[in-house]
C-alpha cells in the first residue's frame, strides 16, 4: 500500500469536511443573522486578545516629504509593548480642517510599514516596492489621507535581527501564541485597534471617515 503524505491526508480531510456554517438564506434579513453567527464563532476560533493598556502616544522625528509630512510614533497596545509606526499628514490643511484616515497595513515583505510609506533607499527595498506597488500609502498622502502605517508583530522593527537579512519566523510565532492559547490573529488586531484609536484620536482625523 502506498504511504499517503500529510498534504495527501489533509487534502482527504477537506474534500470530507461538512462545512458548517453554509449560507442557505436569501433575504438581507437572513445574511444578516447568519452573519451574526458567523463572526460569534469567528471571534471564538481567533482567541483571547490581550488586555489593552494606555496609549502613551510618543512623536519622535518628522520629515518634509514634499506633498506631506512623515513623522515617526510610537503607542502602546497592551502593556509594555509599543508600536513604532508612520504618520504621514498631507500639508495644507488649515486649523479646525479634519482629513480623512486611513490604516494602511503591510504585507508579508521584508521592511514593514517602510515599504507602505516609499522608503526605497536601497536596491532592495526599491526592488520590494517595485514588485509589489507596496508603496500605497505614499500614494495615498499625496491624494489628502491621513495615513497610519504600522509594524505588525514579527514583521519590520519588530522582528529579530532589523534590518539586516530576514528569516521567517511566522511559525515559531504561530506556534508559540498557539501554545499561550491565543493566536497571532489575535496579537495583530490588539495593535490594529490600537491603531485605529490613535487615528481617532488626532484632531485633524475625520473619524467619521475612517
Amino acid at each position: 500500500m502506498r504511504p499517503i503524505s500529510f498534504e495527501d491526508d489533509l487534502s482527504r480531510l477537506i474534500d470530507q469536511a461538512q462545512p458548517s456554517l453554509l449560507f442557505e438564506g436569501s433575504t438581507p434579513e437572513d445574511f444578516c443573522a447568519w452573519q451574526e453567527g458567523f463572526r460569534d464563532v469567528l471571534t471564538g476560533l481567533i482567541g483571547p486578545r490581550p488586555e489593552r493598556a494606555a496609549l502613551c502616544l510618543e512623536f519622535e522625528e518628522e520629515i518634509d516629504c514634499g506633498l506631506y509630512v512623515r513623522r515617526r510614533i510610537s503607542y502602546q497596545t497592551e502593556s509594555g509593548v509599543f508600536v513604532p509606526a508612520y504618520l504621514l499628514v498631507p500639508k495644507g490643511l488649515a486649523q479646525g480642517d479634519k482629513a480623512p484616515g486611513l490604516l494602511c497595513i503591510h504585507g508579508h515583505g521584508h521592511f514593514g510599514k517602510d515599504s507602505v510609506v516609499g522608503l526605497n533607499d536601497t536596491p532592495e527595498r526599491q526592488a520590494e516596492i517595485d514588485k509589489c506597488s507596496y508603496d500605497f500609502g505614499h500614494g495615498f498622502a499625496e491624494q489628502g489621507y491621513v495615513v497610519l502605517a504600522p509594524d505588525l508583530r514579527g514583521f519590520g522593527e519588530r522582528r529579530p535581527g532589523y534590518p539586516g537579512p530576514r528569516t521567517d519566523f511566522c511559525p515559531r510565532n504561530y506556534m508559540c501564541a498557539t501554545l499561550l492559547g491565543t493566536t497571532v490573529v489575535a496579537l495583530h488586531l490588539c495593535d490594529l485597534e490600537a491603531a485605529l484609536d490613535v487615528l481617532q484620536g488626532l484632531d485633524f482625523v475625520d473619524g467619521d471617515r475612517l
